[in-house]
């Protein structure tokens, strides 16, 4: 959840533009990860974590529970749009909670087996049993520390 001082992102402020999953090229190789985060912090951490672990991929960012929802929705429309290798996913997003995310996931035409590593600052017990419930692949508590958070990157690679 969000600091107090932190405003959440909403798609009229995010520094990026959702992105619809587009019909993959022949060639295309590079695997695309989608990151449903609603803190720009959060999200430039991500990026740094790719780029120091050589994590070579294509992220799509989208800054709620909804948006994250749609970018399936249009998924399981278009059998053509490329599947995410990867969903990180938050869990206390704004419009649609995590858990609904995934419980969507799971319910996909598409992706009901893509791997979704969870990536939290949530420590509750509860909460880890009910992503274990819904099918998460990993859990990764966001950690304090820049070097801790750092790790995320060598999970996302070993994922991938």
């Amino acid at each position: 959840m969000a600091a107090a001082d932190e405003q959440p992102l909403t798609s009229e402020s995010a520094p990026w533009e959702y992105v619809e999953p587009r019909a993959q090229s022949a060639g295309q190789k590079r695997p695309l990860v989608l990151l449903v985060e609603d803190n720009v912090g959060d999200v430039l951490l991500v990026q740094e974590a790719l780029r120091e672990y050589q994590v070579d991929c294509d992220l799509t960012v989208a800054v709620d529970g909804e948006e994250g929802m749609r970018f399936f929705q249009a998924l399981d429309r278009n059998p053509k749009s490329p599947m995410p290798s990867l969903v990180l996913l938050d869990l206390n997003l704004p419009k649609r909670s995590g858990h609904e995310v995934l419980e969507f996931i799971r319910r996909s035409t598409r992706c009901p087996a893509m791997s979704v590593l969870v990536v939290t600052s949530s420590q509750h017990q509860s909460d880890l049993a009910q992503v274990r419930r819904l099918g998460a692949t990993a859990y990764f508590h966001k950690p304090s520390s820049f070097d801790e958070f750092m790790k995320l990157g060598a999970l996302i690679k070993d994922l991938l």
